[in-house]
């Protein structure tokens, strides 16, 4: 009997490709801002790290879908199959160092937002026993067959049992659902020690909430994969999707959890662009647009021009002077305009 002509590739395609534009769009906002202010760290690095992975697993599965991904394997050649294999094989590869990366970046977050040292020895064991936990379904996707190939060429007598595989993928993803709530919850109790506004906490809070939607697509992933391998185009082409969907949530709520900041940076902006006309009389005090270089149109020296800007600097911060003066006392400004160049001689 033939297989239903189903076929998850459209849909593997979309979710990959809407999910890595939102992770590139804000990562680079991230990036842009924390770099403007020098506030660039570790936490940074590690999620531009995980977005180019993530960049790069989308790709090999925007060629899979060509060779068939997402559909079920009666409907496929063998070398189309095989092909299929191949790619699903190098993205299982990419997903598991991407959202170990992703983890790594909101614990050190959390780090730089306070650092105790009990928080500290807590969050570098997790930190810990993540890389440990991701290397494990690494070193088996590696090791699992012999020669390697023998694993997308659908050859089962070259490898271990699948058990070995799917089990230390069920580790990888309940470290990943533990790590979830330790960098959903934690990063929602330091904020809510500090000095900012309810709305703004809730707000931080919601956003990282997103972390607890991660855990449930981490969850949904491990569960489509099962035992059996007969029909791996179909069956791990929605594993796939729920692993992008996964890594999606997961570097948007980290990217996210930041939008305080890039709130502050563009209201700076604006305010800075806005008042950009008005800024030399902010600084000089009123009237600077027609007083001292006005009061002298005739040519000046570079040492008369650095005179005037140091007298403008005194001016203003005596003009901003709120101590009330004696009534024998009054205010005095004196400018000073000296210049170098010799006076035309006459006729």
């Amino acid at each position: 009997m033939a297989a239903k002509d189903d076929d998850a590739g459209p849909t593997l395609l979309v979710i990959a490709i809407v999910m890595v534009v939102l992770c590139v769009l804000t990562t680079t906002l991230r990036c842009l801002v924390r770099y403007s202010r020098n506030f660039l760290g570790a936490d940074d690095y590690l999620v531009a790290v995980a977005t180019l992975v993530a960049i790069g697993r989308v790709a090999i599965q925007c060629v899979s879908v060509q060779y068939g991904n997402g559909r079920h394997r009666q409907l496929l050649s063998k070398a189309d199959y095989t092909h299929v294999n191949f790619l699903t094989w190098l993205t299982q590869l990419f997903l598991f160092p991407l959202l170990c990366l992703l983890k790594l970046s909101v614990c050190l977050l959390v780090l730089r937002i306070k650092d105790t040292k009990m928080l500290r020895y807590f969050l570098w064991t997790v930190m810990a026993g993540l890389v440990v936990t991701t290397l494990l379904p690494e070193i088996v996707l590696l090791a699992e067959c012999h020669p390697v190939s023998a694993y997308w060429e659908s050859k089962p007598e070259h490898c271990w049992n699948p058990k070995v595989r799917i089990y230390s993928i069920y580790l990888q993803t309940a470290m990943s659902v533990m790590t979830d709530i330790i960098c959903t919850l934690l990063p929602i109790a330091v904020v809510w020690d500090l000095k900012l506004s309810l709305r703004d906490k809730i707000a931080v809070c919601g956003l990282m909430s997103l972390g607890v939607i991660s855990t449930t697509f981490a969850l949904v992933r491990a569960s489509s994969l099962g035992l059996k391998t007969t029909d791996l185009s179909w069956t791990y082409c929605w594993a796939a999707i729920w692993g992008d969907i996964e890594f999606g949530t997961g570097i948007l709520g980290a990217n996210l959890a930041l939008s305080r900041t890039y709130l502050h940076y563009f209201k700076k902006g604006l305010r800075n662009l806005t008042y950009r006309s008005k800024s030399r009389d902010a600084e000089y005090g009123p009237g600077y647009s027609l007083g001292y270089r006005g009061a002298y149109d005739g040519p000046m020296s570079a040492q008369s021009r650095r005179e005037v800007e140091v007298r403008r600097g005194s001016y203003a911060r005596c003009d901003e002077s709120k101590a009330p003066l004696d009534p024998s006392i009054s205010r005095k400004v004196e400018i000073h305009i000296s210049s170098t160049d010799r006076p035309r001689s006459g006729g």
